[in-house]
């Protein structure tokens, strides 16, 4: 699942394809035969192009599948913290699983060193050896020039040796040029080489309409024309460059693509209608949205997420610690991350694993394992160059750069200037200043005011001289000015005078005409007290009419109080009718809870719920207790059932029943653990302890809890070294059943038959393969009838036929199909929130999905290995015991007709109850896992025996099959689940 809940998206995104995506790897089939090719005759090849064409998928899917395991050992290796140990490890590795080792601390050293791990490599596995070095240029990056020395020496001595060995060097193009400086020390190392391009416009419409049309991806969504989504998609992801011949050629790399479809994936999810699948369409395409855009603002969008966890911008400073100065992805381990952090001063708000696991989750970046020790890495050097472009790493370098100015600055003993202090302030938006540093400048800015005040006194001070002096000679030139100008004066003042004269008959003229209005003012005054005297009238007419009012209301009030006591009669009248309501209300509540009673106890959940909600809504004060308890029974059923997000939501509606105090249930469902097993154990034992009646779950308990495996090496069938291979038998007992509409005659594969008597057959057992196993978890007993018809009610599925002596919860299902059993492990992985197994095509199984940790049906070997009692390896002939009747329920004369309860008989060393008996079990072929075949396509392997049959056909080791389709009354299942969960 991704972090907002929905299923995980079907397209790749930014992973590379790996060998079991062959069935969706489209479009290189050309590259693939060519770069094939081109490794013939040749042991070594250079594969070289672009970011983002695709250069590992080429290698690790096509080119892969195109050798079967017998013609080629491929070790892939990265750099690490240095090539030449990286590639000692990897061989160390291989040659432990032989029981040889390796001294590795030649590797760095010894020229010869890689000469002499892979011929010893050969000898013990004896294929072609195909060394992978992916991601080549980071040798040129990261490594040393010492380092990048040993390694072209010993390249060399190993290309010219005559062991079987293929070496790939797999890079990006823009790093080749640097071949050239080292090829005196590995002569033609790039002489043969093979450099992938991008795919053009109209092959990239092609591989977009066989992606969106695949079986594989179309179970995910619905799609109405992939052919025209597929070319709108490639117009706007297409660009054009131009070619050697100057020609605008429109080219696409493949994680363009990829991007962009996880894009329209999200959108189609955001969209979609509950219990709908998404559905891709054009109108969900934006075409102002380039490759970067979408990569950018995913980045945006899962920064801002993290960030209100960790801190704002916190995740991409984390991430730009992982990218290089050339923009390229860097390798580091928790202990550099958290070295990085403190140099750089970023103040995380939760834990750094936490901060890891959230952004692997959300794909951006992976875990690798190298030098023996985990390491992460940006998931793709385009979400790498994004970081990059985002002034991250910049702002990174910025901030170390920072530090170490302030280190330097922070040990001076004198004052700074002006302009050592603008430096430092340059500095100030990428770290703050230090204590020391800080107190160093504001000493220096005080030092410099003290300075600048000192140099401002002084100039003020030469300023007032200048005034003074100034003045003195204006006060001379104006003395001189007035004598010259006094005779002036003199002349023109008669002229003057004779001017003031004329103005005062003017003003005089002027105060006559304001006289003038004066007057006409007075009498507009008298005018408007004759209009107001008028306007007092009219406002005592205005006040009689509202003392007329009043007794108008006067007379209403009455009316309303006379209306007022009609009206309480009434609503005594009314109160008596709510009563009566309410009394009936109670009545249906009551009824309600009856029904939900016996719905629950029908196993129809849906139905009780409903019943539960009109309880709520009719009688809660009544039914608080009953309902707490109704509501808790039915979230324990779905949890253990695996229906988490069912049991949760009724935990919740619990909580919000009015008048209980369970706040403190509340805050606990927001911490459930993520692990399916942990989740059961966990709100199982939540609903204990605020359910006060919880002792009465004990007519459910019975769920089989998930058994540890341990795995190891395993002989199918019969190892005649260790074990006695054959098993005689009555004859009396070879056929279970010899009449009625239950008869079959027992299909034994694998099984030899002998007479040595006329009462007995002599039976031998063949080897049928080794194994070696990988550990798992697989349920204590068969699944039950109750665990069957809880999945059933919940995806409104038709329950399988009742066998003719009835239906008992705690029987272990029977009259299921092969493919319902997958259905129903699908179903189980769902609820628990685990990748789904089975990829299926309505009711067509499709293929295993290889990288599934969800439930499944055990394989046959998982099977046997199990009823074996794992790496004990009892040589019993049934599972726990060579007495049958105390381990098994089969046909003898004390059993009767049917199944039995589960576990009621002894289990074996393992704690697994019923791996003999009861009821046979469906499973897969061994060889399943590895490839689909044709030959097991409509038939699947039964296991384990049943009630039906006797000593013979309970035998640990007997095989049956019958088609996938087929539904008996003797046959169930049990699930499975990867040790990793």
């Amino acid at each position: 699942m991704t972090s907002d809940g929905k299923k995980d998206s079907p397209f790749k995104f930014l992973d590379a394809y790996d060998k079991e995506d062959e069935r969706i790897f489209f479009g290189r089939n050309k590259e693939i035969k060519e770069l094939y090719d081109a490794l013939s005759g040749v042991k070594h090849l250079v594969v070289y192009g672009p970011t983002g064409v695709g250069k590992s998928s080429l290698i690790e899917c096509g080119l892969r599948n195109q050798f079967s395991d017998a013609d080629w050992m491929a070790v892939t290796i990265r750099k690490g913290n240095h090539i030449s140990k990286s590639f000692a490890l990897k061989m160390q590795e291989a040659l432990a699983a032989k029981g040889e080792e390796l001294d590795i601390s030649l590797s760095e050293t010894d020229t010869d060193f890689f000469k002499n791990s892979i011929e010893r490599l050969y000898k013990n596995y004896f294929k072609p050896i195909y060394l992978l070095f992916d991601q080549f240029e980071e040798i040129f990056v990261e490594g040393t020039e010492n380092e990048r020395k040993i390694f072209f020496e010993q390249l060399r001595i190993l290309i010219n040796h005559r062991i079987p060995c293929k070496i790939i060097l797999i890079m990006r193009d823009e790093f080749i040029g640097i071949f050239s400086k080292y090829e005196h020390l590995s002569p033609g190392i790039f002489q043969y080489r093979y450099r992938l391009g991008k795919m053009d416009k109209n092959h990239t419409v092609s591989v977009t309409n066989k992606t969106l049309s695949s079986y594989e991806n179309r179970s995910f969504y619905d799609i109405e024309n992939p052919k025209a989504l597929s070319e709108k998609i490639v117009e706007i992801i297409s660009k054009p460059n131009l070619n050697k011949k100057g020609f605008e050629k429109e080219e696409v790399e493949l994680i363009h693509l990829q991007v962009f479809l996880n894009e329209l994936w999200i959108k189609a999810n955001n969209v979609k209608k509950e219990n709908q699948k998404p559905k891709l369409d054009i109108s969900l395409i934006d075409e102002e949205k380039d490759f970067k855009s979408i990569l950018t603002e995913f980045l945006k969008r899962e920064n801002e997420t993290l960030g209100e966890e960790y801190g704002k911008n916190i995740p991409l400073l984390v991430l730009g610690l992982m990218v290089s100065e050339h923009k390229t992805k860097l390798q580091l381990s928790i202990s550099d991350l958290q070295k990085g952090i403190a140099a750089n001063d970023i103040e995380l708000q939760s834990k750094l694993e936490d901060l890891i696991r959230n952004l692997q989750d959300k794909k951006l970046i992976r875990s690798l394992n190298i030098d023996r020790d985990t390491k992460y890495e940006i998931s793709h050097d385009l979400l790498a160059e994004a970081v990059f472009e985002g002034n991250l790493s910049g702002e990174l370098i910025f901030r170390k750069k920072a530090l170490e100015t302030y280190k330097v600055y922070s040990n001076r003993t004198g004052y700074l200037d002006k302009n050592g202090i603008n430096h430092l302030k340059a500095f100030e938006k990428y770290a703050p200043f230090p204590k020391e540093l800080n107190t160093v400048i504001k000493r220096s800015l005080t030092h410099l005011k003290k300075q600048k005040d000192e140099k401002r006194r002084k100039a003020e001070a030469q300023k007032k001289t200048d005034r003074r002096r100034k003045w003195v000679y204006v006060i001379m030139g104006t003395l001189l000015l007035f004598a010259l100008s006094f005779a002036l004066f003199n002349e023109f003042r008669s002229k003057e005078l004779e001017a003031e004269r004329e103005e005062l008959n003017l003003v005089n003229t002027k105060l006559m005409d304001l006289q003038v209005q004066n007057v006409q003012l007075l009498a507009s005054e008298k005018q408007n007290n004759i209009i107001l005297a008028e306007k007092n009238d009219s406002l005592i007419n205005i006040q009689s009419a509202l003392e007329q009012n009043q007794n108008d209301l006067d007379s209403i009030n009455n009316i309303l109080k006379e209306q007022s006591i009609v009206l309480a009669a009434k609503n005594e009248e009314l109160n008596g009718k709510v009563e009566t309501i309410s009394e009936q209300l109670f009545v249906i509540a009551d009824l309600n809870y009856k029904s939900a009673t016996k719905n629950i106890y029908d196993r129809q959940y849906k139905a009780a719920l409903e019943d539960l909600e009109n309880v709520r809504k009719y009688g809660v004060s009544k039914y608080r207790d009953s309902l707490l308890f109704l509501y808790m029974k039915v979230a324990f059923i779905y949890n253990n059932a695996g229906a988490f997000k069912e049991s949760v939501k009724l935990l919740n509606r619990t909580a919000d029943i009015k008048g209980l105090n369970l706040q403190s249930l509340k805050t606990q469902l927001k911490t459930i653990p993520k692990n399916p097993l942990e989740k059961r154990k966990y709100l199982n034992a939540l609903i204990k302890k605020y359910c006060r009646n919880h002792t009465r779950f004990s007519f459910y308990k019975g769920f089989p809890k998930m058994v540890f495996v341990e795995g190891g090496p395993y002989t199918l069938g019969c190892d005649s070294l260790v074990s006695d291979c054959t098993f005689k038998v009555k004859r009396n007992n070879v056929r279970p059943v010899t009449s009625g509409p239950d008869f079959k005659t027992p299909d034994l594969e694998d099984v030899e038959f002998e007479e040595i008597g006329p009462d007995s057959i002599e039976i031998r057992f063949d080897n049928r393969g080794q194994y070696n196993l990988k550990s798992f978890y697989l349920s204590e007993a068969e699944t039950t009838w109750f665990q069957y018809l809880v999945y059933c009610d919940l995806v409104g599925k038709v329950n399988p036929r009742i066998p003719s002596w009835g239906l008992y919860e705690r029987h272990p299902v029977v009259n299921v199909s092969w493919i319902d059993a997958i259905r129903y492990c699908n179903w189980r992985s769902e609820q628990a929130g685990l990748t789904k197994a089975y990829i299926l095509m309505g009711n067509n199984f499709m293929s295993m999905n290889k990288k599934s940790n969800g439930f499944m049906l055990p394989n046959e070997v998982e099977w046997e290995y199990a009823a074996k009692e794992g790496q004990s390896q009892l040589n019993y002939k049934y599972s726990g015991s060579d007495d049958l009747l105390k381990v098994a329920v089969f046909r003898n004369v004390f059993s009767g007709r049917g199944t039995k309860k589960i576990m009621t008989k002894k289990p074996n060393s393992l704690q697994l109850y019923d791996m003999t008996g009861n009821v046979q079990e469906w499973c897969h072929y061994s060889n399943e896992f590895n490839t689909f075949h044709v030959e097991t396509k409509y038939t699947k392997p039964i296991r384990g025996g049943s009630w039906k049959y006797g000593v013979l056909e309970n035998h640990i080791l007997i095989t049956k099959k019958n088609p996938r389709n087929s539904e008996t009354n003797d046959t169930g299942f049990r699930i499975l689940l990867p040790a990793s969960q």
